[in-house]
């Protein structure tokens, strides 16, 4: 116990806050003395930086304050790249993650306009001609640096035919790889292709050795429609377990895993780390994606199936304070009616502020589908959810 004379610090009896004060600092310069040793810097340092966990990759940016609810969703998964894909008209797309990875819109007198995600965020809306996104190649952007990889991209096809593709009629997305130098991509079939059987709009995602040719893939052919936005994930794996022994890829659109993992033995693939930069709305510059993208992820972890259903579900959340918003039932035929409406969901639910057994119904104004409540109770007024 360190007894303190106020009169040595010149501090009457008679004045007790200038005393409390004075106690205050002395308590906090104490803390900050054994906070220092207790993180091995010294107080007499020229640098106090904070210590950083060593599981975790070091920022070499500081990324801007974020207080979107889907970007907070996302970066709770430290992704090593992040790009919202809404900066079009500065040239430049910060990488959130604040590992460095930005990119430049090209070509620079050709910038995408700007459209909406469903959340209201701005995406990039490119014109399938020669406007893309370039990253510089980073060792965090290939699967070999941890063995696995997660990818995730809102897109939000213009467009059922496009007019630059490659090969059979073909678009690539994003993706990571020049000849000699493949790595990973995310493809997407024009309606009308020469592929037998025929792919019309398939959305796939491939592993490819460095040197190309076949690449394992995992994909989903579903009816497309032009303005509609899809959230597509895929997973790499390449590391041995005793239920893959040559790893895996899968996919998922809109949070749910579409099929199941297709092993890396498929076409013999053993990924590769090359210098090939990573692009969004091509691969090679051999095609361009006609359509917006936004909130680009790449994570150097597996993200699980239900954190990337509550990625999905993040876009659609409600604001703060206010329930969250329902994701449409996955896949499956919703029986429609000429007014637009169906009945997949009528089951008597608690869903606006009257508290009544409401019956809902789903309705295709907006995206995705959403739930409006039906209450026959007049002095309630019926609200979207």
């Amino acid at each position: 116990m360190v007894k303190v004379s106020w009169k040595l610090v010149g501090v009457s009896a008679r004045t007790p806050w200038r005393a409390a004060t004075l106690v205050g600092a002395i308590v906090m310069f104490v803390g900050v003395v054994l906070g220092c040793a207790r993180d091995g810097s010294s107080s007499a340092g020229s640098s106090t930086g904070p210590v950083t966990d060593q599981r975790e990759p070091v920022s070499v940016t500081s990324p801007p304050q974020v207080t979107d609810r889907y970007d907070r969703q996302v970066l709770s998964f430290h992704p090593v790249l992040y790009l919202a894909l809404g900066n079009a008209s500065s040239g430049i797309e910060p990488d959130l993650s604040g590992n460095g990875n930005n990119g430049i819109y090209e070509p620079s007198g050709g910038k995408p306009d700007l459209t909406t995600l469903p959340n209201g965020d701005l995406a990039s809306a490119f014109d399938g001609v020669s406007q893309y996104v370039q990253v510089p190649s980073s060792r965090s952007l290939s699967v070999t640096d941890t063995g696995c990889l997660t990818v995730e991209a809102w897109i939000k096809p213009a467009v059922l035919q496009f007019p630059h593709t490659q090969g059979s009629g073909y678009v690539y997305v994003l993706g990571k790889g020049t000849v000699g130098k493949q790595e990973y991509a995310m493809r997407m079939y024009s309606y009308s292709n020469s592929e037998v059987p025929p792919r019309p709009n398939r959305i796939s995602a491939y592993l490819f050795n460095l040197a190309g040719g076949k690449g394992s893939g995992a994909y989903f052919q579903d009816v497309v429609h032009p303005g509609d936005w899809i959230m597509v994930a895929f997973v790499i794996d390449s590391r041995s377990s005793a239920e893959w022994p040559d790893g895996y890829i899968s996919i998922y659109k809109n949070g749910q895993m579409r099929g199941r993992q297709v092993s890396l033995s498929q076409f013999n693939v053993k990924p590769g780390a090359s210098n090939a930069p990573l692009r969004i709305g091509t691969r090679d510059l051999d095609s361009f994606f006609d359509g917006a993208i936004g909130k680009v992820a790449i994570y150097d972890s597996i993200l699980s199936a239900q954190d990337i259903l509550a990625t999905y579900q993040a876009m659609y959340s409600s604001l703060p304070g206010r329930p969250r918003a329902r994701a449409p039932p996955p896949g499956g035929s919703r029986s429609l009616g000429r007014s637009g409406r169906g009945s997949l969901a009528s089951s008597p639910v608690r869903c606006c502020s009257c508290w009544a057994g409401c019956r809902t119904h789903w309705s295709r104004r907006g995206s995705p589908f959403r739930r409006r409540c039906r209450c026959r109770r007049r002095r309630s007024r019926p609200r979207w959810r």
